[in-house]
C-alpha cells in the first residue's frame, strides 16, 4: 500500500517488518528507514504535517527530509499488553491512526482493558486516554471513525470503537464460524476541552450490537452510524444485516437483513454509503448492495 504525501511528489509506504519508506514519483528513487524489532500490521494515515504510522510498539510521525529521506519527528510508545489478544493479528495496536483537528487517535492493547488514546499531532504527547469495554474482553483490529467540531471551549472530538475481541478468523469454516467467542459491542468515546487548558475524555455510550468487523461509517447529514452486524441463527450459522445506530445515543434506528450464511460474511472490507442511503460492501460471495 502506498499513499501520496501532501505535496504529491512522494509516495509513503510501509512493510510488515518495520520498514518505512518514500518513493520519489519524479525520479523513482526509494529511501527507507527500518524500525528494528517492530512490526507494522495496520494501514497508516497521511496529513499535511507528515505520515502517521502505528507499529506493535509505538505511534510515530514521519516527514519527508532531504532527498526524500523519511525523518522521524516523534515517537510515542503505548501499552501493548503481554501477548496477542484473541481477535488481533499480533501483539499491539490494531488501529489505523485517525487524524482530525489537532489530534491523532489510536487504541492500545493494554490489559485488562484497552484504552483509546488522543495524541497531539504537534509532538505526540498524550492529551487524554480512556479505557473501553469489559475487563479481559477488549481489543480492536479496526480504525476509529472520528468526527471533530468546534464547541464552546474549543475543538471537540468523537471516535467509534469496534470491539473485535474473540474473533477467530482461522475458524471461518468451522463450527460457530469466526464469531462463536466474539465479545462484540461498539462504543462512542469523546474528548472535550475542560476549560482549564486540558481535556476530559469519556465513554458516551456503549452498544451491544455485534459488528462483523466492517469499518462503521458515520453520516454527518443523518446522524446515523452504519454497521454491518450479525446474529446467530437457529441452524448455527449467522444472519447479517445493515444496521443504523443513532450517533448521539447508540440506539438502533433500523436494521435491514442482508443475507444468511458464510456467503454474506465480511472481514473488514470497506463499506460505502451512497447519496440515497444505499450501502455497498464486499462479502465472501462478492459485491453486496443493501438498500432500505
Amino acid at each position: 500500500m502506498a499513499i501520496p504525501d501532501w505535496g504529491g511528489r512522494y509516495l509513503w509506504f510501509t512493510t510488515r517488518y518495520g520498514v518505512v519508506g518514500t518513493i520519489d514519483t519524479e525520479s523513482g528513487a526509494v529511501r527507507t528507514v527500518e524500525l528494528s524489532g517492530e512490526e507494522i500490521e495496520n494501514s497508516f494515515a497521511v496529513g499535511e504535517d507528515g505520515a502517521y504510522i502505528v507499529t506493535d510498539h509505538a505511534m510515530y510521525r514521519f516527514s519527508v527530509g532531504q532527498g526524500g529521506q523519511p525523518n522521524q519527528d516523534w515517537k510515542t510508545p503505548y501499552d501493548r499488553g503481554t501477548g496477542t489478544k484473541p481477535g488481533n493479528f499480533n501483539q499491539g495496536s490494531g488501529t489505523t491512526p485517525q487524524l482530525f483537528g489537532e489530534m491523532v487517535a489510536i487504541a492500545d492493547s493494554a490489559e485488562p482493558r484497552m484504552n483509546v488514546l488522543f495524541l497531539r499531532r504537534k509532538d505526540g504527547s498524550v492529551a487524554c486516554s480512556v479505557p473501553v469495554f469489559d475487563e479481559g474482553a477488549s481489543t480492536t483490529e479496526n480504525a476509529l471513525p472520528g468526527w471533530v467540531r468546534r464547541g464552546p471551549n474549543g475543538l471537540e472530538y468523537s471516535v467509534i470503537v469496534d470491539n473485535n475481541y474473540g474473533i477467530d478468523r482461522n475458524n471461518i469454516l468451522g463450527d460457530g464460524r469466526a464469531w462463536a467467542g466474539h465479545a462484540g459491542g461498539l462504543a462512542r468515546v469523546d474528548m472535550v476541552p475542560d476549560g482549564a487548558g486540558g481535556y476530559d475524555c469519556f465513554e458516551v455510550w456503549r452498544s451491544r450490537e455485534h459488528s462483523s468487523q466492517v469499518l462503521p461509517k458515520l453520516s454527518l447529514k443523518t446522524g446515523l452510524l452504519y454497521v454491518y452486524t450479525y446474529e446467530r441463527a437457529e441452524d448455527g450459522d449467522y444472519d447479517f444485516s445493515l444496521t443504523a445506530l443513532d450517533f448521539d445515543t447508540g440506539a438502533r434506528v433500523f436494521s435491514v437483513p442482508a443475507g444468511h450464511g458464510l456467503d454474506y460474511a465480511n472481514f473488514g472490507q470497506p463499506m460505502s454509503i451512497g447519496p440515497d442511503g444505499t450501502a455497498w460492501l464486499g462479502t465472501m460471495m462478492g459485491l453486496l448492495r443493501v438498500g432500505r
